[in-house]
């Protein structure tokens, strides 16, 4: 698909999509744009971005050249050689576990609808948090699919235990890349090591067809998550070089300030449990390696 249908996709999760000056936005929180699609490298001047703010948002994510941005990955596999070989010894001995416990296939969305709610509440369960209404609401869930079902270039794959569904992922064809989407197992069956034989199952046979020339793991995370970065890189995943900026409505700017984090690390220290208060201190202090 091209980057016009991969913004229908996108919309399909409840996000808006934002054209301006030739790039192509997506409103992934409230007030936030996000370029897209995620590898695409732009430039942006300051006329563009004041368009923007004067419309309201707060908050400009994109992707640039290395030398324009904060230096940070893309985590891809490029390797059309791609076998157990390309793995570290740890991430190879799970995926031979996993692949002996579980088989992976295509799966169609009819069974991703029954089962694969179920799932994305155990991961958020698991994970403590809440999670987007369309992964977690039966309702939003199959409306969610029906879309996808209807947009090229969307596939679903899962891993089995028996005939139990227990992890599942989602690939969406943008150009020449495959994006990984919702890599979720089931904390039931974590120890089959489903993930581990779903991705390397997925990414082998994506990179033998024809117009696949990378698989994509996503961009590094704003906050440091260094049990998901392990896994990537064991999984033969390697960090390409991308540069990243981060522009904020000047009406932002104080809001991530040193000195607002500071004192609300104070306050959470003494009033544990505030509503939101650490997903700002993470959005905050997430943001500010970036900002420009």
């Amino acid at each position: 698909m091209n980057a016009e249908k991969y913004a229908q996709f996108l919309a399909a999760q409840g996000m808006a999509t934002v054209r301006s000056g030739g790039h192509l936005w997506i409103e992934k929180q409230s007030f936030c744009l996000e370029s897209s699609p995620p590898h695409a490298k732009i430039q942006l001047n300051s006329s563009e971005a004041w368009k923007l703010f004067l419309r309201g948002y707060l908050v400009l994510r994109y992707t640039c050249d290395e030398s324009e941005g904060t230096p940070s990955k893309e985590y891809v596999c490029e390797d059309r050689e791609y076998s157990l070989e390309s793995l570290d010894a740890k991430a190879r001995n799970k995926v031979r576990q996993g692949l002996k416990n579980c088989a992976v296939r295509q799966i169609e969305f009819s069974e991703l609808r029954r089962n694969g709610c179920a799932i994305n509440q155990s991961v958020f369960q698991r994970q403590g948090r809440v999670g987007p209404e369309f992964l977690r609401e039966p309702l939003r869930w199959e409306q969610y699919l029906s879309e996808c079902q209807k947009t090229p270039d969307v596939e679903a794959f899962g891993a089995f235990v028996g005939v139990e569904l227990c992890a599942y992922t989602l690939i969406v064809r943008v150009e020449d890349y495959a994006y990984t989407y919702h890599p979720f197992a089931s904390t039931a069956y974590l120890q089959f090591r489903p993930m581990n034989a779903l991705i390397f199952w997925v990414t082998q046979q994506l990179l033998q067809m024809p117009g696949v020339n990378r698989v994509s793991y996503g961009l590094e995370s704003l906050t440091p998550h260094a049990a998901l970065e392990e896994f990537k890189a064991g999984m033969g995943f390697q960090g390409l070089p991308i540069g990243r900026r981060i522009l904020l409505n000047p009406l932002a700017r104080p809001l991530v300030s040193g000195r607002a984090v500071s004192f609300m690390r104070r306050v959470e220290d003494h009033f544990k449990g505030i509503p939101y208060l650490e997903s700002y201190l993470a959005f905050a202090e997430g943001h500010r390696r970036f900002l420009t």
